[in-house]
């Protein structure tokens, strides 16, 4: 069971049944870069784009005039990749997380790119731990930093639209993720990006994380397993961690 607003953690917050005008595929054939595959480099589609690939990407998915988004839009995405399991890497699953997080705080220019990555590939994925990680990861993010405002009510309907439990698959409860992301979504859109030093972020983030988010609070378990010389272990299930804390 996720945290309630009840428990103190979260402000109560109101659901905002969203318009078809703000279905992700309506913003995304505005601003997305046009993509090719292929020999005869035929054009991909809206759709295509917009689910789960376990193939990198050349370019950033989103129209953009800046050189370091472009560089690392490509780099974010082998990371969210990474993390999810879709992509082989000997780098610790929270050490990806963090440098996730990191990247989409301390630019401003890479949040939409990062999010819009996040709903990609959390859509069509079949993979059901790959779709829980996903869905783990955007959750981390949120209570970081919020979208810019002109993509805010993109994410929202997005996230909207899984809170229904039909959308619920094999053991991975998406809603409740879902509820668990809007009220993030809300808060942050109020509060803005957490506000810490650069150095100091590895540090709040782990106790941003047990303190505030509580579904993640297993965290300093896991990472006190790794300093005493543990093998090192999946990321323990968000939605897991909650059902443990709220007992």
């Amino acid at each position: 069971m996720m945290p309630s607003a009840s428990c103190g953690v979260f402000p109560e917050f109101t659901l905002r049944k969203p318009s078809s005008e703000t279905d992700i595929e309506n913003w995304a054939s505005k601003h997305f870069n046009k993509h090719t595959q292929g020999l005869f480099r035929r054009k991909v589609s809206i759709a295509n784009m917009l689910a789960w690939s376990s193939e990198p990407i050349k370019k950033p998915m989103i129209v953009t005039s800046d050189r370091a988004v472009k560089r690392e839009a490509v780099e974010i995405f082998k990371l969210i990749q990474t993390y999810m399991g879709d992509r082989r890497a000997k780098t610790d699953p929270l050490t990806v997380a963090l440098e996730v997080a990191v990247r989409g705080w301390s630019s401003q220019g890479l949040r939409d790119e990062l999010y819009i990555q996040l709903c990609r590939q959390t859509t069509e994925n079949f993979r059901y731990d790959s779709l829980e990680r996903g869905w783990e990861l955007m959750a981390v993010c949120l209570a970081f930093f919020p979208p810019t405002p002109r993509f805010h009510s993109y994410l929202e309907g997005y996230i909207y639209r899984h809170m229904d439990p039909l959308n619920d698959t094999k053991g991975v409860a998406i809603s409740g993720y879902a509820k668990y992301c809007y009220r993030k979504l809300q808060k942050a859109a109020l509060t803005g990006a957490k506000k810490v030093c650069a150095w100091l972020f590895p540090v709040f983030f782990l106790f941003l994380l047990i303190f505030l988010s509580w579904d993640v609070c297993l965290l300093s378990l896991y990472l006190a397993g790794l300093c005493l010389g543990g093998k090192s272990a999946h990321l323990p299930p968000l939605l897991a961690v909650a059902q443990l804390v709220q007992g």
